[in-house]
């Protein structure tokens, strides 16, 4: 959820939170300074007075701040009953939406349907979407993710934001990606946390490879053959990939048996101008390439002019001292260490 800062915001905002069911909902709007903090869900009555206010509350703020642009930032994050209305009243009013992050959980994603349909009806002012989903563990410890069918009746919304510059998914599944208007030059966060990476990740991300600026990869296992070597990000600054369990967190039969062959492949196959690599084995290091290949039988350009990505990270427990050992042997200069 992006940060609201009341102090340095240049125009005054509405924020009316329900805790701890309905967080908060903050309404910029240059027409109104108002603050207003509703008590907390009574366990016996239900929501009752509380969420009724809520209610009452969004639709004064319509009403009072006329044909004003409204920014809206909603965490809410349970039944998803108490969703529905609320997504329903600000998508009455979609063509004044400048800002909207929506914060939710597993199971409110049956009450999403509100913001897609207010999304299809055009949102002419929006420059910035953000749809974040809340991480659930069940008893078992094992995560719940995102219904793979969110937004899937709702293929054509993003032609209808011909202003949107920044679109941030977290945690959600990258098939939301499919239908986003490719005229538009949008700057993509896409934060995936997956059990495995499959071919199908990367083909969603292909849709939208020319313009992702940030991308987070957080799996517990790569399925043979995932990584596509035609999917290229051209404009990618940060990269993040982390796995658990150590080296055995990516399997890559379909590369080299060299465990650092295989990352320094993948990172010139997502960005081929890279050329500063953070890694994260205890210590963090900064490494930076001077060399020209990468191995003995394949020939991977390591540093290029103008390059884009500037952070690689990665996740594993013995490449230190598998980088190091590589490095030796890949005829390269000697590359130059930072520990921070």
């Amino acid at each position: 959820m992006p940060r609201v800062n009341r102090e340095r915001a240049k125009a005054p905002f509405i924020a009316a939170a329900v805790c701890p069911r309905w967080r908060s909902v903050v309404i910029n709007t240059p027409a109104l300074l108002r603050y207003l903090a509703l008590p907390s869900r009574d366990e016996d009555t239900g929501f009752g007075t509380s969420y009724n206010s809520t209610i009452r509350y969004i639709k004064n703020v319509l009403k009072r701040s006329k044909a004003d642009p409204i920014d809206i930032f909603i965490d809410y994050f349970d039944c998803e009953d108490n969703l529905f209305e609320p997504l329903h009243l600000l998508g009455q009013h979609a063509d004044r939406w400048r800002r909207f992050a929506l914060t939710f959980a597993l199971t409110c994603v049956g009450s999403t349907g509100g913001l897609a349909k207010a999304l299809n009806c055009g949102t002419p002012q929006l420059w910035s979407l953000w749809l974040s989903q809340q991480v659930e563990k069940s008893a078992t410890g094992i995560d719940r993710r995102t219904d793979p069918n969110l937004f899937h009746n709702h293929d054509q919304i993003f032609p209808y934001t011909p202003a949107l510059t920044a679109y941030h998914l977290v945690n959600l599944n990258p098939s939301l990606t499919a239908s986003v208007n490719h005229e538009s030059p949008i700057v993509f966060l896409v934060n995936l946390k997956l059990h495995t990476v499959t071919v199908d990740t990367w083909n969603h991300l292909r849709n939208i490879a020319s313009r992702i600026g940030r991308l987070k990869l957080r799996s517990d296992y790569v399925h043979p053959g995932a990584i596509r070597t035609d999917v290229k990000l051209p404009y990618l600054h940060q990269l993040h990939i982390k796995g658990k369990g150590g080296d055995a967190a990516f399997n890559l039969p379909n590369f080299s048996s060299s465990p650092i062959d295989d990352l320094l492949l993948i990172a010139h196959t997502l960005s081929p101008s890279y050329h500063l690599l953070r890694v994260v084995c205890g210590t963090i290091y900064l490494l930076h390439f001077t060399g020209t290949t990468v191995g003995q039988d394949k020939d991977i350009p390591v540093l290029t002019p103008l390059c884009s990505l500037r952070h690689f990270t990665l996740f594993r427990g013995t490449l230190q001292s598998t980088l190091l050992g590589r490095l030796s042997q890949t005829g390269t200069d000697q590359p130059m260490w930072l520990k921070l």
